[in-house]
């Protein structure tokens, strides 16, 4: 969870960062002067909006399925050292290599 925190902090930080850039751009270049929505600040900052929004959204996948993974796989490594130690308590892996031998 705390892989989690760290990652949605960072986004955080980043998109702060953004609006900091696009703020200063505009006061720098465009001071006094109205943004309209066709403006090119404008369209640069939807185009920003939509790939840091896409980013979280994969962020967010990639961490479901690697949080799904890891606990999938280390069940069934436990289940496959299960069956191998009730075999080892039952006597079946030397009966298993006995007849295995006489083959």
């Amino acid at each position: 969870m705390d892989k989690y925190s760290v990652l949605s902090v960072i986004a955080v930080a980043i998109l702060g960062a953004w609006h900091a850039i696009i703020s200063s751009l505009i006061f720098d270049y465009d001071y006094g002067q109205s943004l309209t929505p066709h403006t090119s600040w404008v369209w640069i900052d939807r185009y920003m909006c939509l790939a840091l929004g896409s980013l979280y959204i994969i962020m967010h996948l990639v961490f479901i399925i690697c949080h799904y993974r890891g606990p999938f796989r280390h069940r069934q490594d436990i289940k496959r050292k299960e069956v191998k130690y009730r075999r080892q308590i039952l006597g079946l892996d030397k009966l298993i290599n006995k007849t295995s031998n006489e083959v």
